[in-house]
Formats: C-alpha cells, structure tokens, sequence
C-alpha cells in the first residue's frame, strides 16, 4: 500500500519525542488523485446506517493518525458524524461492513488507507491545545486513517471505532501544504 509503513519501520518524525510527522514529508510519496468528488464532505453514508450528530468546523485543526504512534496535525474545513444502525434498515451493520465500505469509497475516489489500528489518546499537552477538533479516543481506540490527496486541496478521512455500536467519522479537507 502506498504511504503505508510498517510498524518496525515508522516514517521519519521531525520531533520523535511526540511522535508528530511534517505534512510535506507525508505528503510526499502519496499519489495526487483526480477523480471527480461528489460534495463535501464526499462519502456516503453506508446502506443501512444513519449519519447523527453531524457537525462542520471550518478552519479548524485536527490530529491525523498515520499509524499507532505517528500523527499529523492537519487544518481545514472538518466534518464530523457519528455513524449508527438505521433502525429501519432490516439488517444489522456490523463494524467490519461500515470501515470496508469506507475503504471502497476512498479507494474508488483515488485514495488510500493510510493506517489501521489501535491508538492512545494524544496525551501532549500541547497537541490538545493546539487542536480544535478531535477522535474522542479512549485507550486503545481502534483508528481507520485515509486520505485522498488532490491538486488543490488533501482529504483526511478518520474512522474511530471505539463507540460501538456507533463509530465516529471525520472528514477535514486541507488546503495546506497540499505539495
């Protein structure tokens, strides 16, 4: 997978101590997509399950996890929903069917997933207070990361699944350091 790395061979950080990644170095090995979009925040709620909660931040900051130690803060216009069984849908969704539908979505608009796995909550000080909008982790959440990269713009899309049976998404589309 491309811009994937594997656990024993973490991408570079510039502060290894808090474990944050610069954009431009992330960035750098992730192909530029050129699909067309449907409107933000670009995916669709999956058959059977109903968006609740939803919510648009702009210029607002984010933490975007590129594996179970690495992040990278990421600003833009943020979408947020909690994704849960519709109950008038006659079949139950699991967690399995919400992320791989998930992952055909970006994969079919030119993306990637970028990481799957479990997480700590940003304990960084600094990192709280320099973020506007965030996962609602607890420990060892389970993160699914994505991300399309464009010409104008990157699409961070993030996916907690520690609210079972809701899972919560996110959705921050950036226009810096988009090269």
């Amino acid at each position: 997978m491309v811009g994937c790395h594997p656990p024993n061979n973490p991408p570079h950080t510039d502060n290894e101590k808090e474990g944050v990644l610069s954009i431009e170095k992330f960035l750098s090995n992730i192909p530029i997509s050129d699909v067309d979009l449907n409107d933000f925040p670009y995916l669709k709620v999956p058959k059977g399950a109903k968006s609740t909660n939803e919510n648009i931040c702009e210029n607002c900051t984010f933490i975007f996890y590129l594996d179970s130690l690495n992040k990278i803060p990421v600003k833009g216009r943020v979408f947020s929903a909690m994704l849960e069984q519709d109950p008038a849908n006659n079949f139950e969704i699991t967690t399995y069917y919400v992320i791989k539908n998930i992952t055909d979505q970006v994969s079919t608009l030119g993306g990637i997933k970028v990481f799957e796995g479990d997480v700590l909550p940003p304990m960084d000080e600094s990192v709280k207070d320099n973020t506007t909008w965030r996962l609602n982790l607890k420990d060892n959440s389970h993160v699914s990361s994505y991300l399309i990269r464009r010409g104008e713009s990157n699409i961070h899309i993030s996916v907690a699944t520690n609210h079972i049976p809701k899972l919560q998404l996110i959705v921050v589309e950036s226009k810096e350091s988009v090269h």
